[in-house]
């Protein structure tokens, strides 16, 4: 009888410690989980402390600007950690070195108006940009190098240089740009004979362009509209989903010289007003199409899937678009992983801040070029929950977690009384 008494007494003592586990153990389950993202992939490839991880195209659909990619990793002991990250630009880098000069000689014959610059030895340029006091010329220019200011070599030859400064506009294209050279003397003539061009300064500099990851998206052109009242010309391009871009060219069929304004847009989901459903519209870039320039408009990177460029005509008949390209340079995540762990990428949470690592205040410390790691196939975490649950989603809702957890405490305090009470 003693010893069934005992055991009775003992029966609550083991049974706390196992409903603790179990409590504890599901608390870590639930918590331990990254909760509010719609997408994950895996990740695969990991043998260093920093990789670089490239994003597929289809993933900026889903994306809340990049401010919501996470990478969590699953650790053997079972705990939840982050792998830090920062994003390195794929973009296109100019490098340039700006040569001092000195001017040594301003004469001018019937042929037009010649400047002569020195440089304190030969250099390779490729490009000259004239500063003039006039705010407004169409002039035709011309440029040679020398070694020894005997024998003249043309470099460039009927370049025009264009300047328009009204109420309407600020243009200005005189930037000469040409193949590499090298020379100690350069030449400019400017054919000019009803006004002297009054050169206020020169910019001359070597400009090297080393070229990032640039990726071009298909695209339709799917509305090529004339408006005649608001004397524009709209074009919609769509690409085949939301694409990170940064640069429109604007390739122009004419055979006659043109200079019209032109704005560049995204235009996003439609959304409803007191005037019907509109599309929400984001300025891209602003500036001229015009018949010196490449016509390439560059900005910042932006997910979009539709384009909006109206062209203003002014009185002038409309101009024919031949095509469009679209493209854009995507940012690299580079990680870095401390711990072995079971990592994925986590996506597609709204409202969720951009978040803040220690790893941007130390990029200078991170390989130039680290290895790359594979992404597997998009799962969508909502799906694969209601998969594991099988036909009874009982847990989805944070009501029921909420409820059993209190179940639980209510055992353990009556446990715990009935246990104070026989003692």
């Amino acid at each position: 009888m003693l010893l069934m008494t005992n055991l009775q007494n003992r029966m609550p003592i083991r049974r706390i410690p196992v409903i603790s586990l179990l409590l504890c153990g599901y608390a870590a389950v639930l918590w331990g989980q990254p909760e509010g993202f719609a997408f994950r992939r895996s990740i695969s490839g990991i043998e260093k402390q920093w990789h670089r991880i490239r994003l597929p195209d289809d993933v900026y659909s889903k994306t809340n600007c990049l401010a919501d990619m996470r990478i969590f990793g699953f650790t053997p002991e079972g705990d939840t950690i982050e792998a830090p990250y920062l994003w390195k630009s794929t973009e296109d880098e100019v490098r340039e070195k700006e040569m001092e000069y000195s001017m040594i000689n301003k004469v001018h014959n019937e042929y037009g108006y010649y400047f002569t610059f020195a440089l304190p030895s030969s250099e390779l340029i490729n490009r000259i940009v004239p500063k003039f006091k006039q705010q407004n010329f169409d002039w035709t220019v011309s440029l040679e190098g020398s070694e020894d200011q005997r024998e003249w070599f043309v470099v460039v030859e009927d370049y025009r240089i264009l300047s328009i400064s009204n109420h309407l506009t600020d243009y200005r294209f005189t930037s000469i740009v040409f193949p590499d050279a090298r020379y100690r003397y350069w030449r400019l003539r400017v054919d000019t004979r009803k006004e002297a061009p009054e050169l206020t300064g020169v910019s001359i500099a070597f400009s090297e362009t080393v070229k990032g990851d640039n990726r071009a998206y298909p695209v339709k052109i799917i509305r090529n509209r004339l408006h005649r009242e608001k004397q524009t010309t709209e074009l919609l391009l769509e690409l085949p989903g939301q694409m990170m871009v940064n640069e429109v060219r604007i390739n122009i069929d004419a055979s006659v010289d043109y200079y019209r304004p032109v704005v560049v847009n995204a235009l996003s989901d439609s959304v409803q007003t007191p005037q019907g459903w509109k599309n929400e519209i984001s300025r891209l870039a602003s500036g001229v199409v015009s018949s010196l320039e490449k016509n390439v408009f560059r900005f910042s990177g932006t997910p979009a899937d539709k384009i909006q460029v109206v062209i203003r005509n002014g009185d002038n008949p409309p101009l024919t678009v031949g095509s469009v390209e679209v493209s854009g340079n995507v940012p690299d995540m580079v990680a870095r992983f401390d711990r072995k762990a079971d990592y994925f990428l986590y996506y597609g949470k709204p409202g969720v801040r951009v978040p803040e690592y220690d790893v941007e205040w130390f990029a200078d410390k991170i390989l130039p070029q680290p290895e790359s790691l594979s992404l597997g196939d998009e799962n969508c975490i909502a799906a694969d929950s209601e998969n594991e649950a099988g036909s009874s989603p009982l847990f989805d809702n944070k009501l029921w977690m909420w409820a059993v957890m209190a179940l639980i405490i209510a055992v353990l305090g009556w446990f715990s009384l009935k246990m104070l009470g026989k003692s």
